[in-house]
Formats: structure tokens, C-alpha cells, sequence
């Protein structure tokens, strides 16, 4: 609480919660972050810190979009993936892809790619993005409309996803890699997210919580007639 108040509101929120962070802009809205329960962030953890959004699109009860993050030591990999269509259906898809990077998380992003593609060969598919970071360097592959960008030192780099679709549209997998800022931030998102976004707009929340980041974009830039899956990393120092 600030005063004259008995602190059961977001002060409360606050004591209870494990992580907790917010931002608030005149105007604009407000996005208030909370994590309660589980282990405290130390360990394999404290080296990079995640946020992601996952939301169906309206009407529909599941979710298209999936994601997946494993963290080990001072090396971290992801996947998100966008099952065709929309639903239940759409949402197997999804995550079955999710699946394929679960059974092996330290392998390279091609290779994960690559599995993924035999997994869901015969279903309707899915648009797929995989990396990695392991020692100073970012890895990934990526096959259809997931966008992935990686933010640091003011610069605003996209990464690129070749044209295709896993599971239907079999094409040769290629893996890009370049040199991980020590502080990136690497936002990857489906296309239920629109695409004209620039550093500027996220440049108020960049040193929060990844989780804040993820949910002002879903909040400012979501298309409003699409799944929203994105997910935000950020390399700690």
C-alpha cells in the first residue's frame, strides 16, 4: 500500500508474490507482472529470464500457438511454433512441435527443425522457430511466419525465417548464427502479432521483466482475429 489504506491491493500482491514487476504510462494502460510459487530465481535461471503471452484467438478455447524455453548453466534454447488454423486441432500441432524439442533441448535448432518436420508430417502443419544461445553465440532456424528479432545497444535486428511449413512443405533447413549481446533480448512471435513494431515502441520496458515486454506487445500490437503466441529471453549479465 502507499497510505491510508490496509495494503490488501497490489501491495499485497507484492509480499506474496516471488517476482513482481509493473509498468504504467499515462494514457496507455498498465501491465503488472507477478510470479507466486515455485523456487526462487537462482541457479540455471539467474543467467537468462523469460516472459511469454499464449492466448487463443476469440472464440476459440485452445490455442493454436505454443512455446517451450529450457535453460542449463549459461546456455538457453526456445521454440515456438504456430500450428495452421486455428482450435484444437491447430493447438496438437503445436504441440506436437513442442514435443520434438523436449526430447532433446541442447541439440542444434536445424536438427530440432528437422525432427519436427518427420513429427508432423500428415498433420496441416505448423510455422516453427528454434535458438539457441551457448557460449556468446545465437543459433537458430526457423520455417514460416514466426517472426524473431533480437534487441541490444539500441540496434533492432530481425532474424531470419525461410518460407515454408513444417510438417507439408519440405524444403532444406538452414541455421544462422551470430554473436549474443550480453544484454539481448530476443522477442519471438507468430503472426497473430502484428509485424510493424520498432525498438521505440518497447524502449520504456526494455529493462523490465521480459514477461512485461510480452504482455505490452500482445496488449499494443495483437491483430485481434488470430492465436498470439510470443515469448521474450534476456541474457543477465
Amino acid at each position: 500500500s502507499t497510505r491510508g489504506t490496509a495494503g490488501t491491493g497490489l501491495g499485497a500482491v507484492r509480499r506474496a508474490a516471488r517476482e513482481c514487476d509493473a509498468f504504467s504510462r499515462p494514457g496507455s494502460g498498465t501491465v503488472v507482472f507477478t510470479r507466486v510459487g515455485g523456487s526462487p530465481t537462482t541457479g540455471d535461471r539467474a543467467r537468462f529470464e523469460w516472459g511469454a503471452v499464449c492466448v487463443a484467438m476469440p472464440g476459440e478455447s485452445a490455442c493454436g500457438d505454443a512455446w517451450r524455453v529450457h535453460a542449463s548453466g549459461e546456455d538457453v534454447a526456445l521454440l515456438v511454433a504456430d500450428g495452421v488454423g486455428h482450435g484444437p486441432a491447430a493447438a496438437a500441432v503445436a504441440q506436437q512441435a513442442c514435443r520434438t524439442f523436449e526430447v532433446a533441448p541442447d541439440a542444434r535448432p536445424d536438427d530440432v527443425l528437422r525432427r519436427a518436420h518427420e513429427a508432423l508430417a500428415g498433420t496441416r502443419g505448423a510455422a516453427v522457430f528454434v535458438a539457441a544461445v551457448s557460449r556468446g553465440t545465437l543459433a537458430y532456424a526457423g520455417i514460416g511466419n514466426v517472426a524473431g528479432t533480437l534487441l541490444a545497444g539500441g540496434a533492432h535486428q530481425g532474424l531470419v525465417s525461410l518460407h515454408g511449413m513444417v510438417g507439408t512443405q519440405g524444403r532444406r533447413v538452414r541455421q544462422f548464427e551470430r554473436p549474443w549481446p550480453e544484454r539481448g533480448l530476443l522477442i519471438v512471435h507468430t503472426d497473430g502479432l502484428q509485424s510493424r513494431w520498432s525498438q521505440a515502441d518497447v524502449s520504456a520496458v526494455l529493462g523490465r521483466h521480459p514477461a512485461v515486454v510480452a504482455a505490452l506487445m500482445y496488449r499494443d500490437f495483437r491483430r485481434g482475429r488470430d492465436d498470439v503466441g510470443m515469448l521474450a529471453v534476456r541474457g543477465n549479465p
